[in-house]
């Protein structure tokens, strides 16, 4: 039952890591808004600098995560 639940959670960070890097990148790309991002242009989200630094750590997190779970399933 153990090494289920650890699969499940290697699976769901894993995708959780390519989720948030792929918002993350979605929030830099230029589209029509109602007011520049904190980078001066318009873009996607308005608040770009430190939405996608927030996305891009929690990425990091989920995929720091994954590795820990993995490490862990290869050593028992």
């Amino acid at each position: 039952m153990g090494i289920i639940i650890r699969t499940a959670g290697i699976i769901f960070s894993g995708f959780f890591s390519i989720g948030f890097g792929v918002l993350a990148f979605i929030t830099l790309l230029p589209a029509t808004a109602s007011k520049p991002n904190l980078l001066g242009y318009y873009g996607v989200c308005s608040f770009a600098p430190n939405s996608t630094a927030m996305l891009t750590v929690f990425a990091a997190a989920s995929l720091i995560l994954a590795l820990r779970l993995r490490k862990s399933r290869n050593s028992t």
